[in-house]
């Protein structure tokens, strides 16, 4: 991708917003006048770093003149503001009028400002953060000499009034809003460098920026991740700081980001943001493009192409030039010499199980390629200082620390055909301390409460509540990619409801579908009510224990968009999702979610539990797809005829799984031990664990594994020292001599083999 992409798209895009915005200028300014509102003329902020990197780019003195003609603006309102202060006719300056509160994010500019400082020529005229640093970001780009010393003198006075409230408004620590802070002190004091103020500037922004540098961001949500790491590939070069902790932290977001890549090639979405949100993807760009550059990173320009050109091509920005505070960086950053190169991978964790904690299972690189997202991310054990400050200051009992939800365990995008089956719950509608679309019941997980339903309808109706965040752990157990099957297990375990969780997912690959099954584990014996909850906006039944999902519509998709791209003509695709499971309930209820109506799913059970006793949930999901009406009712016919094959047995407590299915003339069983101490024997022994003690049975298999899988023709296992088949062993692993505790007694004893798949007897290699 050529740098004459970004030039044609931001020309493109300055036109528009000058075409759409100019019309309301007068509005906004009268808004801003009245209720103090710094938002009303963000989008001039954003318009003048476009114009100004077009004029970097061209050298043309029209893209300068426009600039200049967008600082006059922001000079203008500055004016009037301090002759309204002085003639007292500036309403938003008292906190009452006629006995009742002003209304408007800035109630009373003088409380943001430094104590004792009343001066109107140190009143913001738009909000800074994100509205204003980019035209710092601009004045940058151009630099100094475009503009003669009047000019600069005044913009000097309007950029200071822009950056002084910081000094009161001081938010620290790993996450986006802290760098941003630092991101405009640091412009300011790079151009303005006489300031008086310039110094204390550049001292504070360092310090916001100390805890960011060579750390691990907490915040766990798709944008504002973006921004965080964008700041910090910003503050390097304004900066001139570069070192090797700075350089993996950014080569690990932005193959994060690379990994987790949709098949349309934008972002999904986690934590607080928006499904293939053209602000995500330009929140990210930036840095990407800084670390392509660096490396000659082919596999990062491949995912920048990706993801551009889909934004461009479906029109998925959300909000004018908002999402450019990546874009700029991208446009001055980007290497036209670097060669694009496919990903060399396709599942694979994304990026580890510390600090991502999560998986993508996927087929392809193509638009049409089978994807889905897993998040297993809890709050972590790092950063705390920061976490601490967050919760102890602001209001966000909601949030997973930070702009997380609580979706530990949850499938956040599932794609095929196209088409868009599954995808997280959104951000939220308005500012709210509630749980909207953060708390668990809005996500595609297992959700466990106490107690038993006594008179609720559904399980939505006994899960819903305020949806304060309790904080829960999580682990990754394995993942392996076998020829056949791909798996994870992950494991959740939640202090508060006083029991664990285990999800596998596992992906058939020849049949294209997945199987998930959920393991609650109470520790005591206890009540529990506990489903596993799916969410889409069209969802119906189809027989008892199978419903249909309706691919994401056009108008979901591009809800936040401002500009509406034509939906293609296409037929409908689905997904069917089949429950397995004894003594199982099902609801469908009515719930407000991605900022429309739409419908959970449950499969749940509400019941008493003995002591250590295990209850396993089985969820069966394939996409339906096709490109007309008659393959995808074959499709549908295909499902249907799978999920009637299905079967499910488990051993006493539910210590073992069996799950039996046929697609496509292949026979698949999987096993699950569910119990991690079936196979102890005695711990005092080493092994401490035996064969004879773990083995379980599944279907025509025998195995201590933690996990096998078959299709009838290989298998596989995880974590085993036997597998038989029909009586006949297939694999064992070689008895070893083995020391004991007392360094003198021996015990002649196999010990089990992390993974091994083979061909079963009979059947040709391939």
């Amino acid at each position: 991708m050529l740098k004459q992409e970004y030039a044609q798209h931001i020309a493109e895009m300055s036109q528009r917003v000058r075409c759409e915005e100019w019309a309301e200028l007068e509005k906004n300014k009268e808004d801003f006048f009245e209720t103090g509102n710094t938002w009303a003329l963000s989008w001039l902020g954003h318009l003048t770093v476009l114009d100004a990197a077009m004029y970097h780019y061209t050298g043309k003195a029209e893209w300068l003149e426009r600039v200049k003609e967008c600082l006059g603006i922001f000079f203008s309102v500055q004016d009037e503001l301090v002759q309204r202060y002085e003639d007292g006719s500036l309403p938003f300056i008292y906190k009452q009028e006629d006995g009742k509160p002003i209304e408007g994010p800035s109630k009373n500019p003088l409380e943001v400002l430094e104590e004792n400082d009343t001066d109107p020529w140190h009143f913001q005229v738009v909000e800074t953060i994100f509205s204003f640093t980019p035209v710092l970001r601009g004045l940058y780009i151009i630099g100094r000499d475009a503009f003669t010393q009047a000019e600069w003198n005044r913009l000097e006075t309007l950029c200071y009034a822009e950056i002084n409230h910081i000094f009161r408004d001081c938010e620290w620590g790993r996450h986006n809003r802290a760098t941003l802070r630092a991101i405009a002190l640091l412009l300011f004091a790079r151009l303005f460098p006489q300031n008086a103020s310039a110094a204390r500037c550049l001292k504070l922004a360092d310090m916001l920026f100390e805890d960011s540098l060579g750390n691990w961001s907490i915040e766990d949500a798709t944008s504002y991740l973006g921004l965080w790491v964008n700041s910090i590939a910003e503050y390097t070069q304004y900066r001139g700081v570069w070192n090797f902790r700075i350089e993996q932290i950014l080569s690990y977001y932005c193959h994060y980001y690379t990994a987790m890549l949709l098949p349309s090639g934008g972002l999904p979405e986690f934590g607080d943001t928006r499904f293939d949100s053209g602000t995500s993807t330009c929140l990210s760009l930036g840095a990407m493009e800084l670390m392509a550059k660096r490396h000659n990173d082919g596999v990062l320009k491949y995912a920048i192409e990706r993801q551009f050109r889909n934004m461009v091509k479906n029109r998925t920005m959300d909000n004018g030039v908002q999402y450019e505070r990546g874009m700029t960086n991208a446009f001055v950053w980007a290497d036209d010499s670097i060669q694009p190169e496919e990903p060399g991978l396709l599942s694979c964790e994304v990026l580890d199980e510390l600090v991502g904690k999560k998986a993508v299972f996927r087929d392809g690189w193509r638009e049409d390629s089978t994807y889905l997202l897993y998040n297993y991310r809890d709050v972590g054990p790092y950063g705390k200082l920061t976490r601490d400050y967050l919760q102890n200051t602001i209001p966000v009992h909601a949030e997973k620390p930070h702009h997380g939800h609580a979706d530990e365990q949850s499938i956040c995008a599932l794609c095929s055909g196209g088409a868009v089956l599954l995808r997280d719950g959104g951000y939220r509608d308005s500012f709210t301390t509630n749980g909207h679309y953060r708390a668990d019941f809005y996500h595609n997980r297992l959700v466990m409460r106490n107690g038993r339903m006594f008179r609720e309808n559904g399980f939505l109706e006994y899960a819903e509540n305020i949806g304060d965040y309790l904080p829960v752990r999580t682990e990754k157990l394995f993942f392996h990619q076998f020829a056949g099957a791909e798996v994870i297990k992950t494991r959740l375990y939640d202090d508060f409801h006083n029991a664990d969780a285990d999800r596998h997912i596992v992906y058939l690959k020849a049949a294209n579908a997945f199987v998930v099954v959920d393991t609650v584990h109470p520790r005591a014996a206890q009540e529990m009510t506990t489903g596993v909850m799916y969410h889409a906006e069209h969802i119906s039944p189809v027989e008892p224990g199978v419903y249909r999902v309706q691919e994401e519509t056009a108008e979901g998709l591009m809800h936040f968009h401002r500009y509406k791209s034509a939906s293609r003509a296409h037929a409908q695709q689905s997904l069917c999702i089949a429950f397995a499971g004894e003594g199982v309930s099902y609801s469908m209820e009515a719930q407000r979610r991605n900022y429309r109506q739409e419908t959970a799913l449950s499969c749940y059970t509400s019941r008493y539990y003995g002591a250590d006793e295990y209850y396993s949930y089985v969820s069966l999901l394939i996409p339906e797809t096709g490109e007309t009406k008659q393959e995808i009712e074959a499709q549908r016919a295909r499902a249907l005829g799978i999920v009637h094959s299905l079967r499910t047995a488990h051993t006493r407590m539910g210590r073992s799984l069996t799950v039996q299915l046929k697609a496509d003339g292949l026979e698949y069983t999987i096993g699950i031990q569910c119990d991690d101490g079936a196979c102890i024997e005695d711990k005092n022994l080493r092994p401490t664990y035996s064969y004879e003690v773990g083995r379980a049975s599944y279907g025509a298999f025998e195995t201590d594994a933690k996990f096998l899988v078959s299709d009838g023709r290989t298998y596989g296992m995880i974590d085993g020292s036997r597998v038989d088949h029909r009586g006949k062993t297939l694999f064992s692993a070689y008895p070893n001599r083995c020391n004991q505790l007392d360094f003198v007694t021996v015990l002649q004893r196999a010990g089990t083999w992390g993974s091994y798949e083979d061909v079963l007897a009979g059947q040709p290699e391939h």
